[in-house]
């Protein structure tokens, strides 16, 4: 497993999302605060957890959505994490977002990728949450647009392909019970560099 690079408290930009509940008298008490968990994705400095956050209300069960789009990730599986903020950059800003089922504690909390994670996307720089539909915006991603098996992005000859942005539309039990699959990826229907479609 990597190992993060901060703890909670010497954390630069890690986040946190802090969860109220209405009481009795009608006014929002603190009840408990989610951060970063995982395993594989401890919590690291830049992650940026908590950029954006939804709630849904539903009878299959409360969810509490929270992105992370500056989550670095082994894109590869490697087992190395080709981000290190002076040479390597692949597997930087790959992003993400945590899921808790629960309205009460950290139970059923776990983190979600894109099926198709690239570094630089920001996956989880916005999301929409409407009962059992999620929609997840990653306004950094970069795609093949002249069609010819690449991506220009990140290098210092062409970055005609960086930025544009697409976002991710989900569905609870897609695939199994409970599971939040994908069901389609939304790109603008013209674009160019930079658009950061998705950002909102």
């Amino acid at each position: 497993a990597l190992t993060g690079t901060c703890t909670v408290v010497t954390c630069t930009k890690a986040g946190a999302a802090y969860v109220f509940k209405r009481n009795d008298d009608n006014h929002f008490v603190y009840a408990f605060t989610l951060e970063p968990n995982s395993v594989f994705n401890p919590l690291s400095d830049n992650d940026q957890f908590g950029a954006s956050v939804a709630v849904a209300v539903s009878d299959s069960g409360n969810v509490i959505v929270v992105g992370v789009p500056g989550l670095a990730n082994d894109v590869d599986g490697d087992g190395t994490l080709e981000c290190d903020g002076a040479s390597l950059f692949s597997e930087c800003y790959v992003g993400g977002f945590y899921l808790s089922y629960s309205d009460t504690d950290t139970s059923g909390y776990g983190l979600h990728l894109a099926d198709d994670k690239h570094g630089g996307d920001g996956f989880g720089t916005s999301i929409a949450l409407s009962g059992d539909t999620l929609v997840v915006g990653a306004e950094r991603d970069s795609y093949d647009v002249d069609k010819d098996g690449t991506e220009e992005c990140g290098t210092s000859t062409d970055n005609s392909e960086c930025y544009i942005g697409s976002a991710y539309l989900l569905e609870r039990n897609e695939g199994g019970s409970n599971n939040w699959g994908q069901i389609t990826k939304l790109f603008p229907s013209s674009y160019q560099i930079d658009d950061q479609f998705g950002a909102s």
